[in-house]
């Protein structure tokens, strides 16, 4: 659901969030709370940035964020790496909210970025110990081998962030059966950036994923446009005629794949008609049609799950096309 996902966002490390910030200044301290004690103004795991002459995000508590921005300008300034913060908040600086806090003031630039391996999900590095405990080496294990979601810990000296995963755009033109299938399946991989395009709110089903935007607007294919050109496009709507005008923009500009729902011989006219608009074989070829896996079936979930499969397959089988194309 959109909170839970927020709430991962929120406890995780943001690649390329970071790369934005740096690309901005350089250098930045990032600072979280590492863990709390009675009543605090947030949750473990919260973070904000700072810079020179900057933050954005916050970790809440209003005197206690103040005293920490100026640890956090005093450290961008010296030649320490890290520092470690601990506030009674009452007796330190006089909130009334009564509990304690660890807070870790970590600087970042591209160098420590580049340490940080995508390949098992999360980001795990020493902060007061370089020692690995038992339990810390069985818990980074099983967040290895996916036995157990991958989620913020500071354990035994050690601090692992997941790491946001990095998502495609999907554009799904069409909110009928097959498009409503495609985006509950999809949106439960959460590997998307699911959008989906009609000419009504009406034509939402009550069972419509939360999580997928909705663009509407009375002609869709005007809006193919917009879409950035590492996008992922399906179109699948109530007419012939719009799902032709959605090709023909496509074939205009970038786009990562597009897939057309229909039988051969919808696919037979289509490319008929493409190519009398001037669309060269080769051009008309990168749309895919029929989408999904024929041998699933043709249930509005059988399609969406050879939809899925052609997704998440995507990467794999670009890859091989590239390096044949280069032998």
């Amino acid at each position: 659901n959109t909170k839970a996902n927020w709430r991962y966002l929120e406890l995780s490390f943001d690649l390329n969030l970071i790369n934005e910030y740096l690309e901005k200044y350089n250098e930045v301290v990032r600072i979280i709370i590492l863990k709390t004690s009675g009543s605090a103004p947030r949750n473990s795991g919260t973070w904000m940035i700072v810079w020179e002459n900057g933050q954005d995000r916050t970790i809440g508590g209003g005197q206690l964020e103040y005293e920490i921005i100026k640890s956090a300008k005093d450290l961008l300034n010296s030649s320490h790496s890290q520092k470690i913060k601990k506030y009674s908040l009452g007796p330190d600086i006089g909130q009334c909210c009564g509990g304690s806090v660890e807070v870790l003031l970590e600087k970042i630039d591209v160098e420590k970025l580049g340490i940080i391996s995508k390949e098992d999900g999360f980001f795990a590095r020493p902060i007061s110990t370089s020692n690995k405990s038992l339990n810390l080496s069985s818990i980074l294990k099983k967040f290895r081998n996916k036995s157990i979601p991958i989620e913020y810990t500071f354990c035994d000296g050690w601090l692992i962030e997941p790491l946001v995963k990095e998502k495609r755009n999907l554009w799904i033109y069409g909110a009928g059966h097959v498009g409503t299938a495609i985006a509950n399946t999809i949106d439960k991989l959460e590997r998307f950036n699911i959008f989906c395009l009609d000419t009504s709110s009406e034509r939402y089903p009550n069972d419509f994923p939360k999580n997928v935007e909705k663009l509407i607007a009375v002609n869709p294919a005007e809006l193919v446009k917009y879409a950035p050109g590492d996008t992922h496009h399906l179109i699948l709507t109530y007419s012939h005629a719009l799902d032709l005008e959605v090709c023909n923009q496509l074939l205009k500009q970038p786009f990562l794949s597009a897939g057309l729902i229909g039988s051969k011989t919808k696919w037979v006219r289509f490319k008929k008609r493409l190519g009398e608009l001037g669309y060269k074989s080769e051009q008309i070829h990168r749309i895919v049609c029929p989408i999904g896996d024929p041998s699933l079936g043709k249930s509005p979930y059988e399609i969406a799950i050879g939809v899925a499969n052609m997704l998440l397959d995507y990467d794999k089988i670009h890859a091989s096309r590239k390096e044949a194309l280069s032998m």
